[in-house]
């Protein structure tokens, strides 16, 4: 998917589900991510209702990182939280168990 293509949908997705200032997560650090690897890189997005966070798939830290932060959002934040995978073609919603189950074996290969 080309940047302008997914930039547009992610923001339909941050403005429809971001209550709060933090929408700047997306607009600045998510889109720099983005950038800097022109959208070929595999990453997994979550948005909740104050903010966002990506994290890359091909980086064995931030797959840990994502599973560090996956693991505060269940516990503390009532599952309020979305989360969307794109594996460098299409940017798609996972449920949390799924994308666990993902990132559990990707960590065994690396």
């Amino acid at each position: 998917m080309n940047i302008t293509k997914l930039f547009a949908q992610m923001e339909l997705i941050a403005a429809s589900l971001i209550t709060t200032s933090y929408i700047t997560d997306f607009t600045v650090h998510d889109r720099n991510f983005i950038r800097r690897t022109n959208a070929q890189k595999p990453f997994v997005w979550m948005v909740y209702y104050s903010g966002t966070h990506i994290y890359s798939l091909t980086d064995i830290q931030e797959i840990r990182q994502f599973n560090e932060m996956l693991e505060h959002f269940e516990k503390y934040s009532s599952n309020d939280f979305c989360l969307y995978r794109y594996d460098g073609e299409k940017l798609f919603p996972v449920f949390p168990k799924v994308i666990r189950k993902w990132t559990e074996n990707e960590l065994t290969k690396l």
